[in-house]
């Protein structure tokens, strides 16, 4: 019930009580009727002064009470306008930072779109997130207009292989969570020419919705590819004429003195056995070969009387023919196919306790190919007949 209800009701309530009862006292206890005004005068002020008494204790504590409330009211519209400061501030910040990430997305896009190299985001089922225009390019259309599709439905001339490989290649990154380099991937374009890119794909949350997703980077190396296999072509060709030309010296070697020739053949394929047991690399046991076959074709420089000489050669035929390392190694270096052996010639007369020739190197200053040369030179020698 309300207050004034109350009080409305407790006046009702004492009036008529005190109508009712205040009159029957009074004649019973008082006996001179002429004291009856008076005391009816005195009853009206009694029940004033009374009923002002309790109406003064129950408007006080209902003042107290609109007063607390009152202050309560007032805090809390003051709390109120606070709050709604905040709101304001907090709702301006909110616009601002959207307003920033908007502006940093059209900038993120910008940038991007710089870039000439296919730059996408796909979800997990291969709808495409975000994408440059280098991708645009690629599929004849506007970067919007690729969003939310996938490969299958961006044009038709896409094969399943390259669609599952596309699809595998992002399933293994989300699955595996982590970064996948991609050496060769075929793309086919709106034109249906397929090229090959190398491709970076990398995990990240893409949002709360769609949660994981992957970007992904590739570059065309199709033209490097190209290169590529015109270099290998070049170094193919190349080597073959390396090995003719080294042929060609054999031959050439064999002609100014036949046993020289038969003598290098047989180095160089004891050289090579000798390598390849000693587990050395594949070069290292090519150069073995290639070094046996011309180690000795310095020797064209020495006077076949003295490389066919029976007996003994004096001190000044021995000379000369010492010089035939040295004489190798000038023919061979100023070779580019050639050089990389020059050395292995210059030294295969070398000992291992320095007492070779031509500088008189000794132990692991001599190379160890030419140290296998000079092993297979000396037992080939040994085992011939010579003069």
């Amino acid at each position: 019930m309300k207050t004034e209800k109350k009080i409305m009701l407790l006046y009702f309530l004492l009036g008529i009580l005190w109508v009712a009862f205040s009159d029957y006292f009074f004649l019973l206890f008082s006996e001179n009727q002429e004291l009856y005004p008076t005391l009816q005068t005195y009853k009206g002020w009694f029940y004033v002064i009374i009923t002002a008494i309790i109406f003064y204790f129950i408007l006080h504590r209902t003042m107290e009470k609109m007063r607390a409330q009152s202050k309560e009211l007032q805090e809390s519209y003051e709390q109120l306008e606070a709050d709604h400061e905040e709101f304001l501030a907090l709702n301006e910040e909110i616009i601002a930072q959207h307003q920033e990430l908007y502006e940093g997305k059209e900038r993120l896009h910008k940038i991007i779109d710089l870039v000439p190299h296919l730059i996408f985001a796909r979800d997990a089922e291969g709808t495409f997130l975000l994408v440059n225009r280098a991708v645009a390019k690629l599929y004849g259309k506007e970067p919007a207009e690729i969003v939310g599709k996938n490969l299958a439905e961006l044009h038709a001339d896409v094969s399943g292989e390259e669609l599952n490989f596309s699809l595998t290649t992002d399933q293994e990154v989300l699955e595996k969570y982590d970064s996948l380099l991609i050496d060769e991937e075929y793309i086919t374009d709106v034109d249906g020419n397929t090229r090959i890119y190398i491709v970076k794909k990398i995990p990240f949350s893409y949002s709360e919705k769609i949660g994981k997703a992957v970007l992904g980077v590739a570059v065309d190396i199709t033209e490097l590819k190209e290169s590529e296999k015109l270099i290998r072509e070049y170094h193919r060709k190349e080597e073959k004429f390396r090995e003719e030309l080294i042929h060609s010296i054999g031959s050439l070697l064999e002609l100014h003195d036949s046993y020289t020739g038969n003598h290098s053949r047989n180095v160089a394929i004891l050289a090579r056995r000798l390598a390849e047991e000693l587990h050395l690399s594949n070069e290292e046991i090519e150069s073995a070969y290639w070094a046996g076959v011309v180690h000795d074709i310095g020797k064209i420089l020495v006077p076949l009387e003295i490389l066919n000489k029976k007996g003994r050669l004096t001190d000044e035929e021995f000379d000369i023919v010492k010089k035939h390392p040295e004489w190798g190694y000038q023919t061979l270096v100023k070779s580019e196919l050639l050089s990389d052996i020059a050395r292995y010639v210059l030294y295969h007369h070398e000992r291992w306790d320095g007492k070779g020739y031509p500088e008189g190197i000794s132990g692991n200053d001599i190379p160890v190919v030419a140290q296998i040369l000079s092993l297979a030179d000396t037992w080939d020698a040994m085992r011939s007949d010579r003069p």
